[in-house]
């Protein structure tokens, strides 16, 4: 989130608002897009879009 900030956007859109929580560094996007029913591939696509924009 610090190198690509435009994600934030993107995770805000899949209802992943736990971006400033204690543990949002260690997990991983497989293990948050679990958890919350997020399609991974979808969620990926979407950031990589946001990253290349």
């Amino acid at each position: 989130l610090k190198k690509h900030p435009e994600t934030v956007k993107v995770l805000r859109s899949y209802h992943l608002d736990c971006i400033g929580c204690m543990g949002a560094e260690q997990e991983s996007l497989r293990n948050v897009s679990w958890q919350h029913g997020v399609e991974l591939t979808s969620l990926l696509k979407d950031l990589n879009k946001a990253i290349t924009k």
